[in-house]
């Protein structure tokens, strides 16, 4: 299953495009924030997420990278969330570890645009990322399904 529509109107895209151009997903800094956001609230989450900087923050940069995709028209991208949601659940991944680290994400960001940061795109990048998250688990579903 592929996306066959973008996760959010060209409007509301437009604002997440615009505050991405303001972040590098590649930053240490950014990527220990959000990672130690996530550990203050959910300690357990260590153990499956460990946080690592290398392989981890590059697997997260990756996956904000895809995100982003998910933004375009859909001739332009042919993105596998399903899949990846699949790969996840082979970590140990839950489903309420996508909004644990939803929010988490999110409180990374809105630090990082400070005056930037608004409502609407708080708005824009909750939706986005729960839209992504539920593609993510609806794969994991139909592998459940399968077995």
């Amino acid at each position: 299953m592929t996306i066959t529509e973008p996760l959010l109107p060209p409007e509301r895209a437009a604002r997440v495009r615009a505050s991405a151009e303001h972040l590098d997903f590649e930053d240490p800094a950014l990527f220990r924030d959000t990672f130690a956001r996530l550990y203050a609230i959910h300690p357990e989450l260590d153990q499956v997420l460990p946080n690592s900087e290398g392989g981890q923050q590059l697997k997260y940069a990756a996956m904000m990278e895809v995100i982003l995709a998910t933004l375009d028209p859909p001739d332009e991208q042919e993105l596998e969330l399903p899949g990846l949601g699949q790969m996840h659940v082979l970590f140990g991944a839950e489903p309420e570890y996508y909004t644990w680290l939803s929010e988490a994400v999110i409180a990374g960001i809105a630090a990082k645009l400070g005056d930037l940061w608004t409502p609407e795109l708080e708005a824009d990048w909750t939706e986005l990322l729960s839209k992504v998250s539920a593609k993510m688990i609806a794969g994991v579903e139909a592998l459940e399904e399968q077995v």
